[in-house]
């Protein structure tokens, strides 16, 4: 019979045995489990088997799968160095690791770029994207034509050759012919070479527009970006599709009120441009001997950056006191009386000038050059030149965006106090093209009444009270008002 003794402890099964998968991984099937992977490396399986075994003898537990984010087979084994905030996950291919990022509004995920290119790369592209993937449009998406008999390359290229030929008959100046060659750029950046011109469509234009609307330029600018772009789009409807190009109502210039209320917005921008009296002659106390000479011409004759670079010595006849020549930015005749203040400057610097004997063969010709002995031929050596030998070293503010070019806009200012706004406008080089009797029938402005200007732009700055002319209540700071 029977006894009631303890009953005999369950005899163990036999753990799973290791096998293969047509995957290529190593597994083992763990019973009320599944299969449990241990990767495609037999030496390194086998290692993590008989550790899980030796587990089973002691506790008699099978192994359990780790739970955890679950990964795609796609993504198994892929590098996870990303930062904290990347919008990013790694793809793994043969060729080697990608980035990727979910679309939503195209439902579908778009690379960018291999990972041995750097995340910031792949982060500026996706950026770039960004406002497409908002609107539903995949920028990788677009089919481009490998060739196109009337692409926006042979566009730009036929453009730039029409400028050149201009410059070349003096129909325009280098400067003109750079702008050009920025708005050309413009636009092979953003609808690429191999777009075809007809497949252009009035949105592409607006987002074209939208792209440069970013906050940090001026409804000028932007007209200007408007204006620059329809002249080459314009060319190519002319002269290779032969039909009109329809823009659409959005890609237009920013009208008057827009213009208007930005300067309310932003008072600084046109204010930045305007040099007190106080700063003139703050700055003029600093100034070294070459750059006295150009400080009191643009005060005096409204000399700008490239009007500059552009005085040669047939230019200025200091014995007959009067700086004429043509302006090289539009071939405006353009005259101006110059003060005694200015001759002087001017003699100086002619003296300053024959000692320099690093001056190349180039600018032998022109009166102001560089240190190196180049000659000013950018603008933006004058605005520098000028900003680090003058108001780094005076009391005056340097403001965003003021420079050399402020003091042309300063004398304009001035000047039109006077009421001869004729002769304003000869010494700036300026036609108003409507006007119709200053465009035909006008011949030149009078030595007098350049004196005249000249003297009342002196005494606002200077405020000696020596000029000839009765300037009356239009100038009360003289003593013959």
């Amino acid at each position: 019979m029977a006894t009631n003794q303890e009953k005999p402890p369950k005899s163990k099964k036999n753990f799973p045995k290791l096998a293969h998968h047509k995957t290529g991984q190593w597994y083992i099937r763990v019973p009320q489990v599944g299969c449990l992977y241990l990767g495609k490396n037999e030496k390194a399986a086998s290692t993590e088997y008989e550790r899980l075994k030796l587990v089973y003898e002691e506790t008699g537990e099978y192994p359990k799968k780790k739970r955890g984010r679950r990964v795609s087979a796609s993504l198994s084994g892929c590098r996870t160095d990303l930062p904290a905030k990347s919008p990013f996950t790694i793809r793994r291919r043969d060729s080697g690791d990608y980035y990727r990022v979910w679309v939503p509004t195209l439902k579908k995920t778009i690379d960018y770029g291999n990972v041995k290119e750097g995340h910031d790369r792949a982060l500026e592209e996706y950026h770039r994207d960004l406002p497409s993937f908002l609107k539903g449009i995949d920028p990788h998406g677009i089919k481009k034509p490998q060739s196109s008999e009337f692409s926006v390359g042979l566009l730009c290229d036929e453009y730039m050759k029409h400028q050149n030929r201009n410059l070349e008959k003096g129909k325009l100046v280098e400067r003109s012919v750079e702008d050009n060659q920025r708005a050309v750029d413009r636009v092979r950046d953003f609808f690429g070479d191999d777009r075809e011109i007809e497949s252009i469509l009035p949105n592409d234009y607006r987002d074209f527009l939208d792209n440069f609307d970013d906050g940090s330029r001026s409804p000028t600018t932007l007209g200007n970006i408007v204006r620059d772009t329809k002249s080459i789009f314009n060319y190519g409807g002319k002269n290779i599709l032969r039909k009109a190009i329809f823009y659409g109502d959005d890609f237009v210039k920013p009208d008057g009120r827009q213009v208007a209320r930005y300067a309310q917005d932003h008072p600084e921008k046109s204010t930045h441009k305007f040099y007190e009296r106080e700063e003139i002659l703050a700055i003029l106390e600093v100034a070294p001997v070459n750059w006295k000479a150009a400080i009191l011409l643009g005060i005096n004759a409204a000399i700008g950056n490239s009007d500059l670079s552009n005085i040669k010595f047939e230019d200025v006849n200091l014995d007959g006191e009067f700086l004429r020549g043509l302006r090289q930015k539009n071939f405006r005749d353009r005259g101006a009386w110059l003060w005694p203040e200015t001759r002087e400057a001017l003699r100086e610097h002619l003296e300053w000038r024959k000692k320099r004997t690093n001056v190349k063969l180039e600018a032998e010709d022109y009166v102001f050059v560089t240190k190196y002995g180049n000659r000013m031929s950018k603008d933006s050596a004058v605005s520098s030149g000028f900003t680090k030998a003058v108001e780094s070293h005076s009391t005056v503010e340097c403001k965003k965006g003021r420079s050399f070019y402020a003091l042309r806009h300063t004398f304009n200012t001035v000047g039109r106090d006077s009421i001869d706004i004729e002769a304003v406008k000869h010494v700036m080089g300026h036609l108003d093209h409507k006007d119709t009797g200053a465009k035909f029938y006008t011949h030149g402005i009078s030595d007098k009444r350049l004196q005249r200007l000249g003297h009342y732009v002196r005494e606002w700055l200077f405020q000696k009270g020596e000029s000839p002319f009765d300037f009356g209540e239009l100038c009360p700071w003289t003593h013959a008002a």
